[in-house]
């Protein structure tokens, strides 16, 4: 469980340095009514997220396909790589594989699965799309943890940048 979740927060700081306003220690952004941002304190922001409009269509599949993949498990490394490259790009898609690498190395009897609960769209914002996934853990089917993601996909509807918030 640990390893996943490292895994999936591998690009957390990433965020905190590309997308500051965001992530930064005390403030983030709230969507208003005239799709205004502005900043507003960071424990409100993530009680107030699903007053956000739901992403649903492209690129709400790709998040879903993406972080719900577990062919990384077993599948051979070649075909995880290629795999990964069809979701992620760069520089998340470098630390991602090398923590897959990483895991594989290692004998484990991992159980856990994780399914896209809802998306939400945050921001679109130059060449970039920001949006918010309830991501769930599973455990035979039985949800364990429970997070918030800020997700960073580009033009080429890869995910470049995620942070996940565990325990909400």
């Amino acid at each position: 469980m640990d390893f996943l979740k490292t895994l999936i927060i591998a690009g957390s700081m990433l965020i905190y340095l590309s997308f500051a306003p965001i992530t930064a220690e005390h403030f983030t952004l709230s969507c208003q009514s005239n799709n205004h941002y502005e900043h507003r304190d960071h424990e409100t922001w993530w009680e107030e997220y699903h007053k956000l409009p739901k992403e649903r269509g492209a690129l709400a599949d790709r998040v879903t396909q993406a972080l719900e993949y577990s062919g990384w498990l077993n599948e051979p490394l070649e075909n995880v790589v290629i795999k990964l490259e069809e979701f992620y790009g760069e520089p998340l898609l470098s630390e991602i594989i090398k923590s897959v690498s990483e895991f594989r190395e290692n004998p484990t009897d991992w159980h856990y699965s994780y399914k896209v609960d809802n998306v939400y769209l945050l921001q679109k914002h130059g060449e970039k799309t920001y949006l918010i996934v309830e991501v769930l853990e599973l455990l035979n089917d039985e949800t364990i943890d429970k997070a918030l993601a800020i997700i960073i996909i580009n033009n080429d509807a890869k995910i470049i940048d995620q942070d996940f918030r565990w325990g909400y």
